[in-house]
């Protein structure tokens, strides 16, 4: 069962939002504060989460390692967080014994050649990993082998030598990534967070920075979460941690039911998935291994606990709506000004569509797989229409190529118009082909993708005008068309009074329709809130709202790299995703 990292339409959210303004928060090297009951009680107005994603190699995390060197070796240590834990490596082979042959009798199916004092336990999923009770230690590297089971005893001395509290109510976690790299973590299970014996910076877990020290705490709590789920045999889960994680999910549920911009991140059906296993724990004690009811917890908690921590959960500048903005605005730019200029005079302010529908998206620079879903089937129903009249207008202007002695001029325009025609069918067949499968593509996926493109003057708007081509060209191909039957109807039924008559009413006829429709259609019901210019906009309760600004529209781009995943993440969102260099992910 997959994890973290895989592509899917759960919930999904490529980027992080740009923080607060308060100063930034370097981690502590010992245990945190204790939490408070609010704090520890996450509330639950979520965004939903990639709960599948990608299996990927968990590079060396960007912490400054700790050199340490002894007679034998260099061992470097390296703090690094739960979710960058190296089991879900996509490099899996296997190396050793070859068995050719079945001994005779009964067997006694152990493990061989685990030290005294080490147990084996195998996760839900099927990877084993190793504990050690005396030490409270566990690892995934194979301690049966002599060189990991020295390499982590050498880690262990090192690690307290540094200061870290020997007191044995803290887990501590260690692996081996590489030949002579040693990551590690503690976890504090009272307080539901993880720590290090060092002094760490958010730099070296590939975040920007925290604003607050709430969005410090929220992202060790899902951590938390992270390794509760990677190492569930041995550890139980907090005495409230299905009733918060039940009540959660059902005020989510609600909250997303009753409006269209909840930041509940998990779909109905996820949401139903959810609530029926955890019912299914409660109901049947006797036939639940701990270790599985464990993992299956930690696991659901530790997308809801991202997407929380992408939200500012608890803090006074929490997103809790879809419309909402956090942290500074970017100004417009010349150039972006220019950009619209011209979409609007030459494109017929076709790309402010999809530009809207765009900085609704991607506000906050936090993506919602649901809504990417939505925006992407769309864009794909309308290039699909596009082509057939594309195709039909094509066909029309061959058949009126057949008609003999036509003038120069509405032999041109016939030409033009077709030309268009096929630039609108070229364009809208290569969009379907490209966005037929990311149609449900994880929010990280779409979160990197969006954040690729996001210009630093221009925004989104190039890729608006991208999205809007096959319908521009359709209608400069309708234009010259209709001026190609103009001039053939002036040349041929001028000259006569009924003539005059039919053409003038004609094209005033359609003219009038033509500023009617467009009239309306400026008026017609879209997404306001990101595009102030387009008009007033109300909240889900009905209450007037001040639009934010075009300048708002879009945040300051961040350095957030692809870091923190919800899921499995051998480096790295969420689908609720912190992508970034800063946190552009997916919640």
């Amino acid at each position: 069962m997959k994890h973290q990292g895989e592509p899917s339409s759960l919930l999904p959210i490529f980027q992080s939002p740009t923080y607060d303004t308060h100063a930034s928060v370097s981690l502590d090297t010992r245990p945190l504060r204790t939490l408070s009951q609010d704090e520890k009680t996450l509330y639950s107005t979520e965004l939903s989460i990639d709960v599948s994603q990608e299996k990927e190699p968990a590079p060396p995390t960007g912490a400054l390692p700790l050199i340490i060197e002894n007679a034998a070796q260099t061992l470097q240590l390296v703090p690094f967080p739960p979710s960058e834990n190296p089991r879900y490596d996509n490099n899996v082979h296997f190396i050793g014994e070859d068995v050719k042959e079945i001994a005779m009798g009964p067997r006694i199916l152990r493990p061989h050649g685990v030290p005294t004092g080490w147990e084996v336990l195998i996760h839900p999923e099927g990877k084993p990993y190793y504990f050690n009770q005396a030490m409270n230690i566990a690892t995934h590297a194979n301690v049966s082998k002599d060189e990991n089971l020295n390499k982590i005893k050498e880690a262990k001395e090192m690690i307290y030598k540094l200061g870290a509290p020997a007191s044995l109510g803290y887990e501590l976690i260690i692996e081996l990534p590489q030949e002579c790299l040693c990551s590690y973590y503690f976890v504090d299970h009272q307080n539901l967070t993880i720590f290090w014996a060092e002094k760490t910076t958010p730099d070296q877990f590939h975040l920007e920075r925290f604003k607050s020290q709430t969005q410090c705490d929220l992202w060790l709590q899902k951590e938390y979460w992270h390794h509760l789920h990677n190492f569930p045999l041995h550890n139980r889960l907090p005495e409230d941690a299905v009733p918060t994680l039940v009540n959660a999910l059902l005020y989510g549920g609600v909250d997303q039911a009753s409006s269209r911009t909840s930041m509940f991140a998990f779909t109905a059906d996820q949401r139903e998935t959810f609530l029926s296993a955890l019912q299914t724990y409660k109901n049947s004690d006797e036939l639940v291994l701990d270790g599985h009811r464990t993992s299956t917890v930690a696991r659901i908690w530790s997308l809801l606990a991202t997407s929380r921590f992408l939200c500012h959960h608890g803090h006074e500048a929490a997103r809790i709506d879809t419309a909402q903005l956090v942290g500074p605005a970017r100004k417009a730019t010349w150039a972006l000004r220019l950009l619209q200029i011209f979409s609007y005079i030459a494109m017929f302010n076709i790309p402010s569509i999809h530009h809207s529908h765009l900085e609704r998206l991607w506000l906050g620079k936090i993506v919602l797989s649901r809504d990417w879903e939505k925006f992407a089937e769309r864009l794909l129903a309308g290039w699909r229409e596009i082509t057939l009249l594309a195709t039909i207008l094509l066909l029309a202007n061959t058949s009126f190529c057949s008609v003999s002695n036509l003038d120069f001029g509405i032999t041109l325009s016939i030409w033009i118009s077709a030309v268009f025609a096929i630039g609108s069918i070229a364009t809208a067949l290569w969009h379907t082909r490209q966005y037929r499968d990311v149609l449900h593509a994880s929010a990280l996926d779409v979160a990197n993708y969006l954040a690729s493109v996001d210009s630093q003057s221009l925004g989104l708007l190039p890729l608006a005008v991208l999205y809007s081509l096959p319908y521009t060209f359709l209608v400069w191909s309708i234009v010259s068309f209709a001026i190609a039957i103009l001039v053939f109807a002036l040349q041929n039924f001028w000259g006569s009074n009924s003539g005059k008559a039919a053409i003038i009413s004609m094209c005033g006829i359609a003219a009038l329709l033509i500023i009617y429709s467009a009239y309306f259609a400026s008026r017609s019901i879209r997404p306001r809130d990101s595009v102030p210019w387009l008009g007033a906009w109300k909240s889900r309760t009905g209450d007037s709202r001040t639009p934010p600004t075009p300048e708002r529209a879009l945040q300051a781009p961040s350095r957030w790299r692809p870091a923190l995943r919800i899921g499995r993440s051998a480096g790295a969102a969420t689908d609720i995703e912190a992508r970034g260099t800063g946190m552009k992910a997916a919640v």
